[in-house]
């Protein structure tokens, strides 16, 4: 009986380890080009919907 509480301990230990370790997201990294071209297709995506009198609001 104690081998397996044993097991059971030891399986709850390593999960338990699991969850605590440190891992960041490819996703989570900083990433200025794709930043810059997320803007650029914003910017060109507003720019097709003002009609060709409108002012661009100051940001």
């Amino acid at each position: 009986m104690n081998f397996l509480a044993d097991l059971v301990m030891k399986l709850v230990i390593w999960l338990h380890s699991l969850t605590k370790q440190d891992v960041s997201s490819e996703d989570a990294k900083n990433q200025p080009d794709l930043k810059r071209g997320l803007l650029a297709r914003i910017d060109e995506h507003e720019r097709e919907l003002r009609k060709p009198g409108d002012l661009r609001p100051p940001r």
